[in-house]
């Protein structure tokens, strides 16, 4: 990797950690890969029990086919991100 991507890896490293906001980052399987302490507290789980869990186990039923459908266009390359409120 160049310093530019180390410093960027950095950069969203720190961001993470210290956002208000909660934050994770998730593989295409719906596993937490990533997650920030504002996210776990705000879930009520701890990082390790969040590692055991999908994001597909812990999204409500009825927001579930829209996150799927956000994930589905992540991964068709018609976005990049999203979130949910």
């Amino acid at each position: 990797p160049t310093t530019v991507d180390l410093l960027g890896e950095r950069r969203f490293e720190l961001a993470l950690a210290h956002s208000p906001i909660g934050m994770a980052v998730v593989g295409l399987d719906g596993s937490f890969l990533r997650t920030n302490r504002a996210l776990r507290t705000m879930l009520g789980y701890s990082r390790k029990t969040l590692e055991n869990l999908t994001f597909q186990e812990i999204t409500h039923p009825d927001d579930l086919e829209s996150d799927l459908t956000l994930l589905a266009e992540c991964l068709e390359g018609r976005r990049r991100s999203y979130r949910i409120d």
